[in-house]
């Protein structure tokens, strides 16, 4: 039986781009078209649909394709529910990561360390597609349940969709009946307290599975960022594929101008230092995530924001500042 090779990622983390690569640098019928779009996710590429049911992977299984893509809670209804119940992410990727074992020769799991936290979540709710004719045959043949947030047209819709079944039991204190209830400024705070150490956890619950799956690949997203000749590189030799182009510097090029975020986790940690050492700064287009991070940060330095009512963010010091209070 030939090699196969599945590629296990939470979205944003670019399974779709690994996936090209592997196909780009190795096969010489290959189509050279760049796979990516404004945004900067490769999804011009889409020889096969990212497996989102169990349905889908039972399929994949039988179609004996050379390379798999796959989320975490896709396999099974059983995992989906571990992986939407606090505390269990790390159950569901241990169930996961056995069963992809038995059907696939190399296992790939990209994921993001608290560094890139940002990077990845801003990726997750930026850069999602319209919807595609492979996505649309999957729905119709009900292959993909609870499709909707897929194919979400906005940023709170999108952050919303992923996050009112997580966050059900945070959502209680707040008396509001689900996140959907929140204003942009409780939405913006609730995020603060919660959602980067709800994030952090669920990430690394599945980077510290290295040692327990010495056979699988673990890949870090800011080595693609970083190192990405190195990276590719070896990546194909340890999925035993022989490199046949090598215009990596050209991949990666491309690649890299159009990762609008990759800074990002810098960005707003700069932006707080300015904050807290009275260094004028001004700044654009952030997301509530990174504005929740914000937030956050602040608070851990002994800073609150006045944000009752405050649905429209700051974008510079100047006019944050007058905001703060110390935290007693």
């Amino acid at each position: 039986m030939n090699d196969r090779v599945a590629i296990y990622y939470h979205p944003g983390n670019y399974g779709t781009f690994v996936e090209w690569c592997l196909n780009y640098f190795t096969d010489a019928l290959f189509n050279i078209e760049l796979p990516f779009n404004e945004s900067g996710n490769a999804h011009k590429f889409n020889k096969h649909s990212v497996i989102a049911s169990d349905k889908m992977f039972q399929e994949a299984v039988k179609n004996n394709n050379k390379f798999v893509r796959l989320h975490p809670g896709s396999i099974s209804n059983e995992s989906k529910k571990l992986l939407l119940t606090p505390t269990q992410a790390a159950n569901c990727y241990r169930q996961e990561l056995k069963l992809l074992q038995q059907y696939f020769t190399y296992v790939i799991v990209l994921h993001c360390d608290t560094e890139n936290m940002l990077w990845y979540n801003n990726n997750v709710i930026k850069c999602f597609d319209e919807k595609n004719d492979v996505n649309v045959y999957h729905i119709e043949q009900n292959k993909i349940q609870d499709f909707q947030g897929l194919f979400s047209k906005n940023l709170n819709e999108h952050i919303l969709f992923r996050l009112n079944e997580s966050s059900k039991h945070l959502v209680t204190g707040w008396n509001k009946d689900s996140i959907h209830d929140m204003e942009v400024w409780e939405l913006r705070e609730f995020l603060s307290l919660y959602l980067y150490e709800e994030w952090v956890n669920v990430h690394q619950n599945l980077s510290m599975l290295d040692k327990e799956f010495p056979n699988i690949i673990f890949l870090e997203i800011g080595k693609l960022r970083d190192q990405f000749e190195r990276t590719i590189i070896d990546l194909l030799k340890n999925v035993n594929l022989k490199q046949i182009r090598h215009d990596i510097d050209y991949v990666f090029e491309n690649w890299i101008k159009l990762q609008h975020f990759k800074n990002r986790d810098l960005e707003v940690s700069d932006i707080v230092f300015c904050i807290t050492n009275g260094k004028d700064r001004s700044w654009q287009q952030l997301s509530i995530i990174d504005e929740a991070a914000i937030q956050r940060q602040l608070r851990n330095n002994g800073w609150e924001i006045k944000c009752y009512n405050l649905n429209t963010f700051p974008t510079s010091t100047e006019t944050l500042n007058p905001l703060l209070y110390k935290i007693q």
